[in-house]
C-alpha cells in the first residue's frame, strides 16, 4: 500500500509556511486558510485574510503541473474571486505562479487577463520549480525553494495591496510571454508521457525518433531528458505556428482571406484536432505563398497530439482568438517571438545560442557596409543573422526591412533552429510579411555558392531559395564535436563534409592543385570543415568571423587549417580570452577567427595578423547598453584598435602580438615535404610575458 499527498495536503501545508512567514516577516495580514467554502458552495484552496473572515485580501487556486495556468484554472479562480470580492487572486500549478488584481467583469475576458497580470514581472523569479512536481515531492523536497518563493512574493503583495507601492506595470509583450510560457510548460508534461511510451511500444516510431536526433546532431539514449526535449521542442512549435497564423490573419492584406481558428466542440480525439489545424496551416501557406519552415514541420509535425490535451489546447486556441493582434504594434509581437524561449530553456531544447557580445565582435569584423550579403551555414536561431540585421540598419537607417531581409541567408540541417530563424528574422518586422528570410531547411554541405534550393526538404514545393554566387561575409558558430565524437554522426555525412571541402579547396586554388588534392586530415574536428566550406562563399576582399574550439591552433590537424588559411586569406585577427570561457561546454577552449579572402600572395605574405588575448570579460570592451548606437561605438572602437595595432601592445586589459603572415608560413615549411605542415600558434597568444619580451629583444 503507498500513501500519497494530495491537493488538499499540500495546500494545508503552504496555508502553514504563509502563517508562519506571516509572523517572522511581521506582515499586516492576519491569518491564511484552507479550503474556504462561499454562499454558492465553491470552494476556494487557500485564502489570505486581511481581517478573517469578513476582508480576503487574496485568493490562491492551486492546481498540479499538468494544468495550463491560462485556461480554465484562471477562469474558476477569476469566478471565485469576482464573486466573492477579492481583490486579488493567483493561479499556481506548481511551476508557475501568477497574480492578478481581480477583473471588472467574471465572464469577459476583453483582454483583463494581461492586463491585470502584476506577477510576475522583471526582477521576480518566473517559475516556482522549474520541473513537474509531485505533491510529495513538492512538500518533502521543495519546501524551503516554495518558502523563499512565498517570501518574496508576500512581502511584494503587502506592498501591493496596501498601496505603499503601485502595481508593477508590465509591457504587453512581457505579459503575453509570461502567459505563452505558462501554456507550454503545462503541455509539454503529458507530450514527455506520450512520446516515451510510444518510442518504447512503436519500433517504427523510435526509428524515426533516433533519425530525427542524428539530424539534429544530438545522441539519442533513450532519457528523459531526450523526451523532454522533443515534448518541449513539438509544444514551442505548435504554439509558434498558431500565434503566427493569428498574426497573418490580423494583417492586411491577409485579413480577408484567412479565418479565425475555430475548433467544434465535438472534437476530442487528437487526430481531429491535427487534421483541422494542418488545413488551416495549408491555407495561410497558399495565402502568403512562403514560410513553409515556419508553417510546416518534418517530424514533430508527423506527432498526433494525445487525446488528453486536446481540451486544453482547444481553451488555449479559443482564448488566443480573444485577443485583436491587429491592435498590438508589430515590434511588440516580435520581441513575443524573440523572447519567448528563455534563456535557461535554450540548453532543453537542443540550442546553444551565442551570446550576443561574441556575435556582436565577430559582426563588427566582417559586415562592414549595409549592402553586404551576408551568410550564415549553421544559423541556429538566427541570431547573427539578427544581429547582423540590426548592423546594417546602423550602418544605413534608410534601408527597408524588405532591403535588410533580401541580404541575409541561412542554412541549417535541423528543422526547429531553421524555423526559430525564420521566426527572430521576420519578426524584425511582421508588417512586411511578404518579404520571407532567406532561410534554407538543408545541409550546409549540400548547398554551393549560387546554388537554388527547395526553402525546406519537408513537403512538396516549389518556392526555393537562390544563393548569391559571392558573400561580403560568413559568419558561423559550427556545430562543435571532437574527432572521436564524429563516430555518432552519420558516416556518410562526414564523408561528404570531406569531400566537399578538398573540393572547395581545390576551386579555390586550381593553380596549386590541378593533379593533386589539398591534404586534410580525417580525424579534424567537424568545424574544419565549416571554415573551408563557408570560405568557398566568400567573395574576394569578403571577410569570414567564427567562434570555435582553439584547438586548431596547436593539434597536429591544424596544421592543415592553418594551410588552408594561409594560402587563401589574410589572416586579420584571432582572439582568445584568458578569463572567460565562451562555450556552454566550459570543458572547451574557444577562439574568435577572423579571416579575409584574397588571392594576391603578396598581400597575403605581407599581411600583419593580430594575435589578440583579452585578459578582462568582454563585458568591458562592449559595456552592457540599450542604446545601440552607443554599444555599436564599442565595438567599433575595439575592432579598430586591434586591426590598427602593428606592433606589440600589452596593458591590464589586453595583449595583442602582431605577426607578419609571411613568417607564419615560414615557420610550418617543412623543407623535405615542400609543404607547409604546421606550427603551434598558441604561444602567441598564451605564452608567458617573458617569451614576449625575448621576441621584442631579439
Amino acid at each position: 500500500m503507498s500513501l500519497r499527498f494530495t491537493q488538499l495536503s499540500f495546500a494545508a501545508e503552504v496555508k502553514e509556511w504563509i502563517n508562519e512567514l506571516i509572523k517572522t516577516l511581521g506582515l499586516r495580514f492576519e491569518h491564511a486558510d484552507i479550503e474556504i467554502r462561499d454562499p454558492d458552495r465553491r470552494r476556494g484552496d487557500l485564502i489570505l485574510w486581511e481581517k478573517r473572515p469578513s476582508k480576503p485580501a487574496l485568493l490562491i487556486e492551486i492546481w498540479d503541473p499538468r494544468t495550463p495556468p491560462w485556461e480554465y484554472a484562471l477562469k474558476s479562480a477569476l469566478a471565485k474571486a469576482w464573486s466573492n470580492n477579492i481583490p486579488y487572486f493567483a493561479v499556481w500549478n506548481m511551476t508557475h505562479f501568477y497574480c492578478w488584481e481581480t477583473f471588472e467583469s467574471e465572464t469577459t475576458f476583453s483582454g483583463e487577463d494581461l492586463d491585470k497580470l502584476w506577477w510576475p514581472h522583471s526582477g521576480v523569479p518566473e517559475v516556482v520549480i522549474p520541473f513537474p512536481v509531485t505533491y510529495d515531492e513538492a512538500i518533502l523536497k521543495y519546501k524551503e525553494t516554495i518558502k523563499n518563493y512565498l517570501k518574496i512574493f508576500l512581502k511584494e503583495f503587502e506592498q501591493i495591496y496596501y498601496g505603499i507601492k503601485p502595481r508593477p506595470l508590465l509591457g504587453i509583450d512581457e505579459r503575453f510571454i509570461y502567459r505563452l510560457r505558462g501554456s507550454i510548460d503545462a503541455l509539454s508534461i503529458p507530450i514527455f508521457g506520450y512520446v516515451r511510451n510510444l518510442s518504447e511500444k512503436d519500433p517504427d516510431f523510435r526509428g524515426r525518433l533516433i533519425r530525427y536526433f542524428v539530424e539534429q546532431g544530438w545522441t539519442f539514449s533513450g532519457s528523459d531528458e531526450d523526451y523532454d526535449k522533443i515534448a518541449r521542442q513539438y509544444v514551442y512549435l505548435l504554439i509558434n505556428k498558431i500565434l503566427f497564423y493569428n498574426i497573418v490573419r490580423s494583417t492586411p492584406p491577409y485579413t480577408k482571406h484567412l479565418r479565425r481558428i475555430t475548433i467544434p466542440q465535438p472534437v476530442t480525439r487528437g487526430d481531429e484536432l491535427k487534421e483541422i489545424l494542418d488545413r488551416y496551416f495549408e491555407r495561410a501557406y497558399d495565402v502568403l505563398g512562403a514560410y513553409e519552415t515556419i508553417l510546416f514541420s518534418d517530424f514533430l509535425d508527423s506527432i498526433i497530439p494525445p487525446d488528453d490535451i486536446v481540451d486544453s489546447l482547444k481553451d488555449l486556441i479559443t482564448n488566443l482568438n480573444q485577443y485583436d493582434f491587429s491592435q498590438i504594434n508589430y515590434e511588440i509581437l516580435g520581441n513575443i517571438f524573440q523572447k519567448l524561449i528563455p534563456e535557461e530553456e535554450r540548453h532543453k531544447l537542443g540550442q546553444y545560442f551565442t551570446r550576443s557580445d561574441i556575435v556582436d565582435l565577430i559582426i563588427g569584423f566582417t559586415v562592414r557596409n549595409p549592402d553586404d550579403k551576408v551568410l550564415d551555414g549553421g544559423c541556429g536561431a538566427g541570431t547573427f543573422l539578427v544581429r547582423s540585421y540590426v548592423r546594417k540598419k546602423l550602418l544605413n537607417p534608410n534601408k527597408s526591412h524588405r532591403d535588410l531581409i533580401k541580404d541575409l541567408y541561412g542554412i541549417d540541417i535541423a528543422k526547429f533552429p531553421a524555423h526559430l530563424a525564420m521566426i527572430n528574422l521576420a519578426s524584425r518586422d511582421l508588417s512586411q510579411l511578404g518579404e520571407s528570410p532567406r532561410i534554407l531547411h538543408r545541409d550546409f554541405f549540400d548547398t554551393d555558392p549560387g546554388g537554388e534550393y527547395p526553402i525546406t526538404e519537408v513537403r512538396g514545393t516549389a518556392s526555393t531559395i537562390k544563393l548569391p554566387e559571392k558573400f561580403d561575409a560568413v559568419v558561423m558558430n559550427p556545430p562543435y564535436t571532437r574527432q572521436e565524437e564524429m563516430e555518432d554522426i552519420l558516416e556518410e555525412e562526414k564523408e561528404k563534409a570531406y569531400k566537399k571541402s578538398i573540393n572547395d579547396w581545390k576551386r579555390m586554388r586550381r593553380d596549386k592543385y590541378q593533379k593533386r588534392d589539398p591534404k586534410i586530415d580525417k580525424r579534424s574536428s567537424i568545424y574544419v570543415y565549416f571554415f573551408i566550406h563557408g570560405g568557398y562563399f566568400l567573395k574576394e576582399g569578403g571577410r569570414m568571423g567564427l567562434i570555435t574550439s582553439n584547438s586548431w591552433l596547436d593539434v597536429d590537424y591544424g596544421g592543415d587549417l592553418q594551410r588552408y588559411f594561409l594560402e587563401n586569406f589574410k589572416i586579420i585577427a584571432i582572439i582568445e580570452s584568458k578569463v572567460e570561457r565562451w562555450f556552454e561546454d566550459a570543458d572547451i577552449n574557444t577562439a574568435i577567427t577572423i579571416v579575409e579572402r584574397c588571392s594576391n600572395s603578396n598581400e597575403r605574405d605581407n599581411n600583419i595578423v593580430k594575435f589578440v588575448y583579452l585578459k578582462r570579460p568582454l563585458s568591458e570592451f562592449i559595456p552592457p547598453t540599450k542604446n545601440e548606437d552607443e554599444r555599436w561605438r564599442y565595438i567599433e572602437d575595439l575592432v579598430r584598435f586591434i586591426e590598427n595595432t602593428n606592433t606589440y601592445y600589452e596593458d591590464e586589459r589586453i595583449r595583442i602580438y602582431p605577426k607578419r603572415q609571411r613568417e607564419l608560413w615560414e615557420e610550418g615549411y617543412d623543407e623535405e615535404e615542400r609543404e607547409y605542415i604546421g606550427s603551434k600558434w598558441g604561444k602567441y597568444i598564451r605564452a608567458p610575458q617573458i617569451f614576449f619580451k625575448i621576441l621584442e629583444n631579439r
